[in-house]
């Protein structure tokens, strides 16, 4: 049989067409994700009194499998289509804003990145403020106190100072919720002081003259101080058991401490302001940790 003179163009189609269609039940039954590098740790100043951000503006060397890159859908959320964030003016002035942003293909895979930013706002910005101290129930200051307040999708990450103090610029006027995380106090395990201290109270022999070291030596969190308080509190000291208080607990200063019962050991607080500025202040309380 004699063959075309163009069989070299035939084989070079019929291998296009292989390949073509190998690709296509590839990108079928993709199920990678698109990839992409993230601008992060960077300024954003407001111009007027509010800033509006684009899920598509943080990214750049964007890869995928199989969709073009106008194909990929660059969103704050995953669950609907939100290509864009309008933040006021005052919100987290110099701050640490964490927002998630989700990269998803055509056959829709996502891939999300988390992205931090401080903004800097215009002078005429005059937000309400929220702000106080962090401190311990004698009065030292609690530094290093992360405080997270969530604002729709943005995430905005307070750390108190040195004297315990924070601020936060926002307009979420009277309603704030907030999220308390500090493990880094003077020590993360109770000591044997602390076991006699508990020890001579149960025995009648000094008995606690306050509500703080009531809490505190609560170990077990059911509102009565008991010998199984102490039987656990040996246990963290000798390592049996690892400590399952590392974190302090935060509570409102307004709080009634007198009734450790009505006492809700959870670091997501709610806070009703009654004034457009005002100090709000909390104390951090360690169970274990007597007398701090």
């Amino acid at each position: 049989m004699k063959l075309p003179k163009n069989i070299n163009i035939y084989f070079i189609l019929l291998l296009f067409i292989v390949q073509l269609n190998n690709l296509k039940a590839q990108c079928n039954n993709d199920v990678t994700p698109p990839e992409a590098s993230v601008i992060d740790q960077f300024i954003l100043s407001a111009t007027s009194f509010e800033l509006e951000i684009w899920a598509q503006d943080f990214f750049y060397d964007i890869l995928d499998n199989c969709s073009p890159l106008d194909k990929i859908n660059y969103s704050f959320s995953e669950t609907e289509y939100v290509p864009s964030l309008v933040i006021p003016c005052g919100l987290g002035i110099n701050k640490n804003i964490t927002v998630k942003t989700y990269l998803s293909d055509e056959q829709g895979n996502t891939n999300m990145y988390e992205v931090n930013f401080q903004m800097v706002p215009n002078e005429t910005c005059d937000p309400p403020i929220l702000n106080g101290y962090v401190t311990t129930p004698n009065g030292q200051p609690i530094p290093n106190t992360t405080i997270t307040y969530q604002k729709g999708l943005l995430t905005i990450n307070m750390i108190t100072n040195e004297t315990g103090h924070y601020h936060l610029a926002t307009d979420d006027f009277p309603i704030y919720n907030l999220k308390f995380s500090n493990n880094n106090s003077s020590s993360n395990l109770p000591s044997t002081l602390d076991f006699v201290k508990i020890q001579r109270h149960l025995l009648g022999i000094e008995p606690f003259d306050n509500d703080f070291d009531l809490i505190a030596a609560d170990i077990n969190l059911d509102h009565t101080i008991t010998i199984e308080d102490l039987i656990l509190l040996k246990k963290i000291i000798l390592g049996v058991i690892p400590n399952p208080h590392t974190e302090l607990y935060f509570f409102h200063e307004s709080t009634d401490f007198s009734d450790p019962s009505s006492l809700i050991f959870s670091n997501e607080l709610q806070i009703e302001m009654s004034d457009f500025i005002e100090s709000q202040n909390f104390i951090g309380i360690r169970i274990g940790e007597i007398g701090n």
